[in-house]
This record gives C-alpha cells, structure tokens and sequence, in this order.
C-alpha cells in the first residue's frame, strides 16, 4: 500500500504538488483510503443524530448503530 518507503517531512511534503497522490502518515507517502458509501452514510447519520439528541438518546442510537454495522 506504500506509495514512498521514503520518509518525507512535513515542510517536503506540503511542498509537494496539489495533484500528487496520497496522504502523510507516520512520515511515508501512502496512498489514500476511499471510504465505503456505508462508512460514509453512518458519518452522515451521526453528526446529523449528535448535533439534535441529548446524550441518553445518543447513546442508545450509537448503540443501534454499532449493531447495524456489525451486521453487515
């Protein structure tokens, strides 16, 4: 999955182009993940659900949402 062996700093890498592939971690050029259209929906559904439920209902609905995943 490495892009670069090579370790990059912070001030090589955002010298970088705009255009060039992956993402820094732990200092090497990787290529980026694409999240699924399931992770996706469920980081939808949890800022939309955390900003409007007090913390019982969120709770029980991170539940549910913990179990649904785990299902699929």
């Amino acid at each position: 999955m490495s892009t670069s062996d090579q370790r990059l700093s912070i001030a090589v890498w955002a010298a970088l182009p705009e255009d060039e592939p992956g993402e820094l971690v732990d200092g090497c050029l990787v290529e980026e993940q694409v999240s699924s259209a399931a992770h996706e929906a469920a980081v939808v559904w949890l800022i939309a659900t955390a900003s409007s439920s007090n913390d019982n209902d969120m709770s029980h609905k991170l539940r549910v949402l913990a179990a649904a995943i785990e299902a699929s």
